[in-house]
C-alpha cells in the first residue's frame, strides 16, 4: 500500500451503513493505490449527508488534498452548515 493509499484509508469511512430508512454502499479501487479520490458519509438527524471528492492524481499530493476537502466538509457539517456553505468551506480551505 502506497502512503496516499494508507492516509486514504485512515480517513475512509466504513464502506456500508445501512438504518434511518437508509443503506449506503461505496467502494474505492484500485484499494492499495488511491490518491485522490475520497468519500464519506453521516447522518446527522434526519438527513443522509453524502460526499464524493476527487482530487487529481494519485500521488501523495492527491491524497493530502482529498483528506484536507473531507476533513474540511466534515467539520462544516459538525457546524450546521449549510451544503452551499460546506462547498465554500472546502474550497475556502483548498485554495488557502
Amino acid at each position: 500500500m502506497n502512503v496516499a493509499a494508507a492516509m486514504q484509508w485512515n480517513l475512509t469511512p466504513p464502506p456500508a451503513y445501512a438504518g434511518h430508512d437508509v443503506t449506503v454502499g461505496a467502494v474505492m479501487e484500485p484499494a492499495y493505490q488511491v490518491g485522490g479520490d475520497a468519500f464519506d458519509h453521516a447522518v446527522a438527524g434526519h438527513t443522509l449527508h453524502l460526499g464524493v471528492f476527487d482530487a487529481m492524481g494519485h500521488d501523495t499530493t492527491a491524497g493530502i488534498t482529498a483528506d484536507v476537502a473531507v476533513a474540511a466538509c466534515r467539520n462544516a457539517r459538525r457546524q450546521g452548515a449549510s451544503h452551499d456553505e460546506t462547498s465554500r468551506e472546502v474550497q475556502r480551505l483548498l485554495i488557502e
